[in-house]
């Protein structure tokens, strides 16, 4: 039960693009970015003491269930991790034995918001960089709320997994996870993967338009980053090749969308789609009918998470008995040296099991906290009464607007 996620060294990233001045990250990002960078530089040279603080820098956090995006602990400890990913994964510096953790803290980093981690994450992905069962094991919890997994699907599920983990690192000011989600999407249109997934006319143009929509809005992102010529170029292929066509995919994707309202409803596929547009519909339609739908999803997810968690921790209590009544029996019979060995190495097996509880607890509750933020306050109606049809219908989320 104990979850892993995947980050990325910001030197590593830095590495890895060209060296002229780029990218935009945050004032207060950029700063811990930079204290950690010279740290992980002084690891690589040797310097152990280098090595553990940064281990603690993150550490502070990862085991602190107080340490949330407003303490000041968070930004450091994302950018630890991702110089932490770098040194074992990317540096292999204590040896090729050692190189999965160095993923599991780019997983890390990247459940921090560190760009650079969503960067290498995505690279892992587009990649195939782990077996599948690692891949899973580490990525879990970052693709909780998603639709497309990338351990479990083909091609379209890895390139849309990819280009998901790719677009968080360029909203962090990472400019070159820009252009790595670009690619992504582009990649999925290149290889018509869309028509390989959704079976339906419908289906199949609403994602094919989708797809661009995000190739256009993720390089406009890249673009305001500060991004080299190179990028700049390759950003603005993009934007100048796909923008023009969304006007007119867009209609035909409202259609599309009408036309699965109406056959939600038991009405005729074949029936004539509705000629109001969704600007007809009120303020704000096609961005609360996504959020409703995203809503829908992550209450579904947030619940099998925290079912999951209530096991763990019946599991946990059974453990502190059977620990209890071993204390007693020693207590009270005594035993070898032996059996007291064998009770302490119990009791540190089920403390840092009771901590993986926690830090997995803790996250959960983050992102229960997140889902009600985005979740709470109005919906435009229309929007509400297209996407709770259906199995929707029942769910948590559309029966509050009974």
């Amino acid at each position: 039960m104990k979850r892993t996620f995947l980050a990325l060294s910001l030197m590593a990233a830095l590495a890895v693009l060209q060296p002229a001045q780029a990218d935009k990250y945050s004032d207060g990002f950029d700063a811990a970015r930079k204290n950690m960078n010279a740290l992980g530089d002084k690891a690589l040279a040797g310097d152990r003491n280098a090595l553990t603080q940064l281990e603690q820098t993150y550490q502070a956090c990862k085991t602190d269930t107080s340490c949330t995006r407003s303490d000041s602990r968070w930004l450091p400890a994302a950018a630890a991790a991702s110089n932490l990913g770098w040194f074992f994964w990317t540096k292999e510096a204590l040896g090729a034995d050692r190189k999965n953790y160095g993923m599991y803290m780019y997983a890390e980093a990247a459940r921090m918001d560190a760009p650079a981690g969503a960067f290498q994450v995505g690279k892992c992905i587009a990649e195939a960089c782990l077996p599948a069962e690692l891949e899973k094991a580490y990525l879990k919890d970052l693709f909780a709320f998603s639709r497309n997994k990338p351990w479990d699907g083909g091609k379209y599920e890895r390139f849309s997994a990819a280009s998901e983990i790719y677009r968080k690192g360029a909203a962090g000011g990472l400019v070159e996870a820009a252009l790595a989600a670009a690619r992504a999407e582009n990649e999925i249109l290149k290889q018509d993967l869309v028509s390989a997934k959704y079976s339906s006319w419908e289906e199949q143009v609403i994602a094919d338009y989708e797809h661009r929509l995000r190739i256009v809005e993720v390089s406009k992102q890249g673009l305001a980053h500060n991004p080299t010529d190179q990028q700049r170029s390759a950003l603005t292929q993009f934007v100048t090749g796909y923008e023009p066509q969304l006007p007119g995919m867009k209609q035909t994707a409202d259609t599309a969308r009408a036309r699965k309202q109406a056959q939600g409803a038991g009405a005729s596929a074949q029936a004539t789609p509705p000629v109001s547009t969704a600007s007809s519909r009120g303020a704000n339609y096609e961005a609360d009918k996504a959020r409703a739908r995203d809503c829908i999803r992550e209450r579904e997810e947030l619940d099998d998470w925290l079912n999951e968690l209530r096991s763990w921790k019946r599991d946990l209590n059974a453990w502190d008995r059977e620990i209890k009544a071993s204390s007693i029996d020693l207590q009270v019979a005594g035993g070898s040296n032996a059996d007291y060995n064998r009770h302490n190495a119990n009791v540190d097996a089920y403390n840092a099991e009771g901590r993986d509880y926690s830090a997995e607890k803790r996250q959960h509750d983050q992102a229960a906290d997140a889902h009600e933020a985005r979740c709470k306050g109005s919906f435009n109606r229309a929007a509400i009464d297209e996407v709770c049809t259906g199995s929707a219908a029942s769910s948590r989320f559309c029966k509050r607007f009974r």
